[in-house]
């Protein structure tokens, strides 16, 4: 996907040159952020739905709009983000943000959600 939308955050340098995840944070002003395992993005429960942010170019680089979420969490391996939803717990491709799978719960899980395996 082609980024849409450009950042603008000024002296946002995190570690070794890397934008810094809390001006994002500030800047961008939403709910729920979390960064993958290897830096490299950063997503987050937008206003129009889940995002991901490129910490390199500070671009929007895939969003799934109209997907809303509560608190989430990406897999060690980056590949999966795991999100509470009313009905329990979503599993999302990280890659195309589309739900791939669920785990109903009659009580949604409360926040923070960690993922461990």
């Amino acid at each position: 996907m082609t980024p849409t939308t450009q950042l603008s955050i000024p002296n946002a340098v995190g570690i070794n040159g890397l934008p810094s995840p809390q001006a994002a944070a500030a800047s961008i002003q939403t709910g729920n952020l979390t960064i993958s395992p290897d830096g490299a993005t950063l997503y987050t429960n937008a206003p129009n739905g889940l995002e991901a942010i490129s910490t390199q170019s500070l671009m929007v680089t895939n969003s799934a709009p109209n997907l809303s979420v509560g608190a989430f969490a990406v897999t060690p391996d980056s590949q999966y983000i795991y999100a509470s939803v009313s009905t329990g717990v979503d599993i999302i491709s990280a890659a195309s943000l589309t739900v791939t799978g669920s785990i109903p719960s009659s009580i949604p899980p409360g926040m923070p959600i960690f993922v461990d395996y």
